[in-house]
C-alpha cells in the first residue's frame, strides 16, 4: 500500500512540477558529468575523446565510418536522430541502446553538448530535483520521481525550448544494493566498490564537495532492466511560440527500454532513511560503466 500511494504521489507531483516555472529547480551543483568532469569543462577535444568508446557504437548505428562532427553529412544524421528524442517521438526500436533508459536521457545530452560545441553552439544546460523517494528496507525496492529540465540554445545563443520532464521510476524487490563507505581505501573506485567510481573532487579531504566534509558514508545502488523500471516519463516542451502541454511518452519509447548499465547512484550520510532525502545529497542518474555519463548533484 505504501509503495502505490507513493506512485499516485508522485503522479499528482509530476503534473505539478511540469506546469511550474523553471525557477522552482535552484540546484547549482547539479549538472552533466562525462567521464568524471562536468560538461562545461571539457574541450572539444577532451569530449572527444570521454565519448569515444559509445561514438563507436553511435556511429555505426548512423550508417558511418566514424563520427567526424566537421562532416556535413555526419551533423545531419547525428542531429536528426537527435531531435527525434529531444521531442519525444523516439522509439526503442529506432534508437541505438546507448540512447536507452536513464543512461540514454544522460548520453543524449552529452552527444547533444558535443554537437553544438563542434558547431560553435552553446550546449543544453541542465537541472533536476528527486522530488519524491521511497526506499523499503525488507525488500531492498523503492519509488524515485525525477524532475528534470533542459535549456537548448540557437546559433545566436538566444534560449530556443525549455524542456520540463518528470520521471517516475521504480526500483524492484531485491534492486537496491546498500553500500558502507570502505574508509581504507585509496583509490576512487574503493571506497563503495562495484557503484559508480568517485569523481576526484569527491574523495579530496580539502575539497567542499568532498565525502569527508559532508560526511557521506552510505550508497544506494541500483543498475539495470533487472533492478529498475522506468514507469512513466511526462514532458512539455515550452518555446516561444507555445506554452507547450504535458504529454506522457508512449510505452515505446527509448527511455522505458532499459539498458544494463543504466544506474541509480545516491550517496548518504548514515543508512538510507525510508522516505524523505536529505537536501544535502549527491546523486548520479545514468551511465554506470566506462565512459561514466551521468546527471548529477
Amino acid at each position: 500500500m505504501r509503495v502505490l500511494s507513493v506512485t499516485g504521489l508522485a503522479l499528482a507531483l509530476s503534473l505539478h512540477g511540469l506546469t511550474a516555472s523553471a525557477q522552482t529547480l535552484s540546484s547549482s551543483d547539479f549538472g552533466l558529468f562525462v567521464g568524471g568532469v562536468r560538461i562545461e569543462h571539457h574541450s572539444v577535444e577532451t569530449l572527444s575523446d570521454a565519448l569515444a568508446p559509445v561514438s563507436v557504437e553511435l556511429a555505426k548505428y548512423l550508417g558511418l565510418g566514424l563520427l567526424d562532427l566537421r562532416n556535413d553529412e555526419t551533423r545531419k544524421r547525428l542531429d536528426d536522430l537527435l531531435r527525434r528524442v529531444e521531442d519525444g517521438t523516439a522509439t526503442a526500436e529506432n534508437t541505438p541502446p546507448i540512447f536507452h533508459g536513464l543512461e540514454g536521457f544522460s548520453t543524449v545530452l552529452a552527444f547533444r553538448s558535443l554537437y553544438n560545441i563542434t558547431g560553435g553552439i552553446r550546449p543544453p544546460s541542465v537541472r533536476g530535483k528527486i522530488r519524491d523517494y521511497f526506499f523499503h528496507e525488507d525488500t531492498r525496492s523503492g519509488h524515485l520521481s525525477v524532475h528534470m529540465e533542459i535549456d537548448h540554445y540557437d546559433a545566436s545563443g538566444r534560449l530556443h525550448a525549455r524542456v520540463f520532464q518528470q520521471w517516475d521510476v521504480r526500483i524492484k524487490p531485491g534492486g537496491y544494493q546498500v553500500k558502507d563507505r570502505n574508509n581504507a581505501a585509496i583509490q576512487p573506485g574503493d571506497f563503495f566498490p562495484g557503484t559508480i567510481d568517485l569523481p576526484k573532487e569527491s574523495t579530496d579531504q580539502g575539497d567542499l564537495r568532498s565525502i569527508w566534509v559532508r560526511n557521506l558514508d552510505h550508497k544506494l545502488f541500483a543498475r539495470g532492466p533487472s533492478a529498475i523500471e522506468v514507469q512513466n516519463v511526462y514532458q512539455r516542451i515550452q518555446t516561444a511560440a507555445s506554452e507547450g502541454k504535458v504529454e506522457r511518452l508512449a510505452n515505446g519509447n527509448n527511455y522505458y527500454a532499459l539498458d544494463a548499465d543504466s544506474c541509480i547512484d545516491i550517496l548518504l550520510a548514515g543508512h538510507p532513511p525510508a522516505t524523505q532525502l536529505p537536501p544535502q545529497i549527491g546523486y548520479c542518474l545514468g551511465r554506470c560503466t566506462s565512459p561514466g555519463i551521468m546527471n548529477s548533484n
